[in-house]
């Protein structure tokens, strides 16, 4: 090793070879394997442990950055005697000197870095202490998923990384939601042996997974085919979400669908920064603004087939539900077509037919939202029937989650202005009301009631047919007397 040196550096220059004997002594006292020659088979000691850090030393690189090579050389042999306290024979350190080995770091590059191997094969970059998640949980499927709707019931896919079936890997305990590498949204269970997102969906088991941390390494990873049984036993361990269901009426032209938007990327984001960034449009549609020169401008956010663009008409043609995800709650805004449409009166009996025809697909409502206008001093009689014929096919309950959001209110400093009086006037009861009852609560009573008179009548008819034998019996005495 000594003869090797001497012929790297010429006599008369000892003090970098006493130098890199030192750095070398140094190493071996922390039990680190030390390759300072071209040796084809000197890296087969990778396998001899299943963890083995390596760290490829460039000595023209240490003299030009000497902070980052203290640094790095510090983290390594701290690594090292850590693992040597702890007899952690698992772990084993090797240090390759570049420029004498002729052998090249991952990278390929004169750089002096650190590479992580398990069982021969290259994992990251790095150091252990700085594995940390780089990258958002990643799920993709090994087949295809198919387009179809998503399942009424679903719930958060969180799960662990399936790499934590392997010895030193991911941890079992860490329990993560997971992203389609694809599409980027997040994925859901549908309770049907299937993972959801805007890509598809596809079965549970054809998926792979990548937690994002160093030590997992490149490859994606399925649960094993022989421990399905986690993964089954794991997906059906996930809870629902909870749905919460919002009625959104209002006359046309109120900007329910603009207010679905706004309460959509303000349930959604934190700061306005944030919304602005990358808005969310669950509605597509179009404004009109005029410049400083009454120029028009027209902003058009997407394109939908239930949402007209023709000026002066309706925009909402039918109701809709728009979903989306906040935590562990799945949020349905309904969108519902304006009241006043533009094409008569019977198309807003058609319409309120068509609303109540889709709240019968749904088992609870858990809020009405009803948009107004400010200063509206009159309510339209159309509007007025809407809202009395709605709550009359609902439960009385109905009422506690009723709430009047005022649009437009920009002019009015944000109060509800002469609409308020009109309201009033609307939902004030015309007198004194008692205690609703239920239909079978009045079957009930109805029969309660009747029963009575059902006796007294059921007397009379005893009383005059035992009246009509006592006259029949002494007309008969009679005759026979005479």
């Amino acid at each position: 090793m000594v003869d090797f040196l001497f012929q790297q550096y010429p006599i008369g220059k000892h003090q970098p070879i006493k130098d890199k004997l030192d750095f070398v002594q140094s190493a071996k006292q922390r039990m680190i394997k030390y390759i300072g020659h071209p040796a084809p088979d000197a890296m087969m000691s990778f396998n001899a442990a299943e963890d083995t850090f390596v760290l490829y030393y460039h000595e023209s690189a240490s003299k030009n950055d000497s902070d980052e090579w203290a640094t790095t050389l510090g983290k390594f042999f701290s690594l090292a005697e850590a693992a040597a306290k702890e007899s952690d024979r698992s772990k084993a350190f090797i240090i390759v000197d570049c420029e004498l080995s002729g052998q090249m770091g991952p990278k390929g590059s004169k750089v002096n870095e650190v590479a992580h191997y398990r069982n021969g094969q290259w994992m990251y970059d790095g150091f252990e202490e700085d594995d940390g998640e780089e990258s958002v949980p990643m799920a993709k499927p090994t087949i295809a998923p198919v387009k179809r709707q998503q399942a009424q019931k679903r719930g958060a896919v969180e799960l662990p990384c399936p790499g934590s079936s392997r010895p030193g890997c991911c941890s079992p305990e860490i329990v993560r939601s997971w992203k389609c590498a694809e599409c980027q949204e997040l994925l859901e269970y549908g309770f049907d042996d299937h993972f959801y997102c805007k890509c598809g969906r596809a079965l549970a088991d054809t998926f792979t997974f990548h937690c994002g941390r160093k030590r997992h390494g490149l490859q994606y990873v399925g649960f094993r085919s022989n421990v399905y049984y986690v993964l089954t036993s794991l997906i059906g361990k996930l809870e629902a979400f909870k749905d919460i269901n919002i009625l959104v009426l209002g006359e046309k032209g109120v900007g329910k669908s603009t207010w679905i938007n706004g309460f959509a990327n303000y349930a959604t984001y934190t700061t306005l920064d944030d919304a602005l960034r990358e808005p969310l449009y669950l509605i597509p549609g179009h404004s009109i603004t005029l410049d400083e020169n009454y120029g028009r401008q027209v902003v058009i956010m997407g394109n939908s087939d239930n949402e007209g663009e023709t000026p002066g008409q309706s925009c909402t043609q039918m109701p809709k539900t728009y979903v989306f995800r906040k935590g562990n709650n799945i949020i349905r805004l309904i969108d519902t077509p304006g009241i006043g449409d533009t094409r008569g009166t019977e198309q807003d009996k058609k319409n309120f037919q068509f609303i109540m025809d889709h709240l019968s697909h749904y088992d609870s409502l858990h809020g009405i939202c009803i948009l107004l206008k400010p200063n509206n001093a009159r309510l339209t009689v159309m509007f007025q029937f809407c809202i009395k014929e709605l709550l009359s096919h609902l439960h009385r309950d109905a009422c506690e989650n009723i709430v009047f959001v005022f649009t437009n209110a920009r002019s009015t400093f944000y109060r509800p202005g002469d609409t308020y009086q009109a309201l009033y006037k609307l939902v004030e009861p015309p007198h004194e009301m008692g205690e609703t009852r239920t239909l079978n609560q009045n079957k009930r009573l109805m029969l309660a009631l009747t029963e009575p008179l059902v006796c007294v009548i059921n007397s009379i008819q005893e009383n005059i047919q035992w009246w009509r034998k006592k006259q029949k019996f002494s007309f008969s005495k009679k005759t026979k007397n005479a």
